[in-house]
């Protein structure tokens, strides 16, 4: 005949149960006089908590679920409000976007564009990047490269008219930035176009 439930659970639990032991000893010694007070309520909770957690983090989860399916924002227990912040956080990180994304300017995010969504399509639009050997290409790439969006190359090694799609790798933080600008659609366009 297998052992009780009880008895398997104090088994495999032996520092909750001598814990539990502890405070019931407590609590009965603290009931010589018949009277039960906070300190003998206290002795009981604590004497069953270690075996009430998990049965508090069930119910917590529970709650928890609850509320985002409830899509309640606040809620308030004993007197304390909670809230949840989720609207907040996307604000902000909607307002960190807009810094990232309003810091570069529009013709060298055309190069960046262009070398990261032509590097997807060799067909595409954007498959054709030339190089121009002159002081604004050069400082343009140097620009991508020295702030990580283009992985580390020499400029000296570019050669005029050269296809730079395929040729010149874009990071992971240069895909991010090129993936959220035009997922955003945000079109930052030469002045000079809009005539």
């Amino acid at each position: 005949m297998g052992a009780s439930p009880f008895l398997r659970e104090v088994t495999t639990r032996p520092l909750a149960t001598l814990f539990s032991v502890i405070c019931v000893i407590l609590f009965v010694l603290q009931m010589r006089g018949m009277k039960i007070d906070g300190y003998g309520i206290s002795l009981l909770a604590m004497a069953a908590l270690p075996w009430s957690l998990k049965a508090l983090e069930v119910v917590a989860d529970a709650v928890g679920q609850a509320l985002v399916r409830a899509n309640i924002k606040s809620f308030q227990i004993a007197g304390v409000k909670v809230e949840q912040i989720e609207r907040k956080l996307d604000e902000q990180r909607r307002m960190l976007d807009d810094l990232i994304l309003y810091s570069m300017a529009f013709h060298i995010y055309d190069k960046l564009k262009y070398l990261h969504l032509g590097a997807l399509d060799a067909h595409g639009k954007y498959a054709e990047y030339r190089y121009v050997d002159d002081e604004p290409s050069i400082h343009d790439l140097r620009y991508l490269r020295d702030h990580g969006y283009l992985e580390h190359f020499q400029i000296s090694d570019l050669v005029p008219g050269e296809n730079l799609v395929g040729k010149l790798k874009v990071t992971e933080m240069g895909q991010r930035f090129v993936n959220l600008k035009e997922g955003r659609g945000i079109q930052i366009d030469d002045p000079a176009t809009k005539r």
